[in-house]
């Protein structure tokens, strides 16, 4: 907030121009729409303390990868699946 002021007062920003910008802030720290780039994603797998969800692709977008790609992808995500599950497990066994 000082910074915002000390740069307001470099630029001349009257009081009623200072509030016009804490209002346009407050606008729009408060919006509720949905993000343009967001998409629901399908939940794969549900524990009592996490749900797995598919991020792999937005639905109705199809995606064309070469294979080289598409197997480093294939690769990386089973990785990060039996991560996942080795956490999870592992958190399941250290409750006290």
């Amino acid at each position: 907030m000082a910074e915002y002021a000390a740069r307001a007062v470099a630029r001349n920003r009257t009081p009623p121009g200072m509030a016009e910008d804490l209002a346009e802030f407050g606008r729009v720290a408060t919006l509720r729409e949905k993000p343009t780039w967001a998409h629901d994603a399908p939940e794969i797998r549900a524990w009592p303390i996490a749900r797995l969800l598919d991020y792999s692709a937005p639905s109705g977008i199809t995606v064309v990868r070469t294979w080289t790609r598409l197997l480093a992808r294939r690769n990386e995500l089973a990785f990060y699946r039996h991560l996942f599950v080795l956490v999870v497990v592992c958190s399941a066994g250290s409750t006290n």
